[in-house]
């Protein structure tokens, strides 16, 4: 299968964004803390172009029954029809 850094995408940062500091300082994890915190407001997480040229992506976590974060659920598309406006409908 395919594997990228957890920091890379909106999947991952819609991961990490609930995830405690120990355990993304343990993963060696660097991500910007203001965007994980906007992440957290929002619910979702948004990558434009990055591992995938001209794509959009929207991840949203899922937890389990002790309320961690278990993964993320994500969609993506076209640049083109998943535009800002679109994007901020969700």
């Amino acid at each position: 299968g395919y594997r990228e850094k957890l920091a890379m995408g909106a999947s991952g940062r819609a991961i990490l964004a609930h995830m405690d500091s120990a355990a993304m300082e343990a993963l060696d994890v660097h991500v910007d803390p203001t965007e994980l915190a906007a992440i957290r407001e929002r619910g979702y997480a948004v990558s434009r172009n990055e591992l995938i040229e001209g794509a959009v992506a929207l991840a949203a976590p899922f937890f389990n029954g002790a309320d961690r974060v278990a993964g993320s659920l994500c969609i993506f598309g076209p640049g083109v029809r998943m535009t800002e406006d679109r994007v901020s409908t969700f």
